[in-house]
């Protein structure tokens, strides 16, 4: 279930991005909202919605930009993979945990995206100044965007305390 909540706000977030995107933009720089979803879903659900959920947001992102495919989906594993092993190591326990954790996924989404563009197109002198602008950009919505939406994705995709077989786990005696 929490896969499928996950899905769906990708697929909202994604949404609102494309309509009101560029509402936000400052100097050409606007935040990403997918990053700020992925993180999100990243503190609040299991690591196979946030695997799921970066994986998903990624082949849409790489199948709706020009240029080289893999880039934007490499950039939201990374960050999914820093997000569970943050969170398996305890770093997400506190406030500034999660902040910790928010901080880390939305430098790696942002970075791994302009780097595989200046490795491939070759170097230019505003990559770095692109990457620095869109966390800074970003990281200021992460806090408000946690907070009104955080409730949502909890409401639709409620934790569970029983395994099923679906889970990996027999549930009935003597195939457990």
């Amino acid at each position: 279930m929490s896969v499928l909540a996950a899905f769906g706000f990708v697929f909202i977030i994604a949404s609102f991005q494309a309509v009101s995107g560029p509402a936000y933009a400052i100097y050409g720089i606007r935040p990403d909202f997918i990053i700020l979803s992925i993180v999100t879903i990243g503190i609040l659900l299991p690591p196979p919605a946030i695997y799921a959920s970066a994986f998903f947001a990624g082949a849409l992102l790489d199948a709706l930009s020009p240029g080289v495919a893999g880039p934007h989906m490499t950039g939201f594993l990374l960050s999914a993979l820093l997000m569970v092993r943050g969170r398996r190591m305890g770093i997400g326990a506190t406030a500034k945990g999660k902040a910790l954790l928010v901080s880390a996924g939305i430098l790696a989404a942002s970075a791994a995206p302009q780097t595989a563009r200046w490795i491939l197109e070759g170097p230019e002198l505003d990559s770095a100044l692109v990457i620095a602008a869109t966390f800074a950009y970003t990281t200021l919505f992460a806090y408000p965007f946690f907070r009104v939406l955080g409730p949502a994705i909890c409401w639709a995709a409620p934790r569970r305390n029983d395994y099923g077989i679906i889970r990996g786990r027999a549930s009935w005696p003597g195939l457990g």
